[in-house]
């Protein structure tokens, strides 16, 4: 992500897309942020992924709050990676939202 903006603070929440083979409550991942100057941050976070009604074949989507006021000090890329720490059935995709605190 290009970030421009060193002054205002962010929330920061992970999605997790899954489908009907993700029958897990909870999932670990390693987050690493890497940092314009190459300075890098990582930490194992747990993922309490809360169970929905909805029928089988649909996609389930959990938005899990991670950091609250943070601040990108440095101009330029971040890079995000989110790796699972074991092996796991039906994630379709993991990401981190950026917001403006509020």
């Amino acid at each position: 992500m290009e970030n421009a903006d060193t002054v205002t603070l962010r929330d920061a929440a992970l999605f997790v897309r899954y489908d009907e083979r993700f029958a897990e409550d909870t999932l670990t991942v390693r987050i690493a942020a890497i940092a314009p100057d190459s300075l890098r941050f990582e930490e194992a976070f747990l993922l309490a992924i809360p169970r929905t009604k909805s029928p089988a074949p649909l996609t389930g989507e959990a938005l899990i709050p991670y950091r609250h006021r943070i601040r990108l000090v440095r101009a330029g890329e971040y890079r995000w990676c989110i790796t699972p720490v074991r092996s796991v059935r039906g994630v379709e995709a993991v990401g981190i939202r950026l917001s403006k605190s509020h």
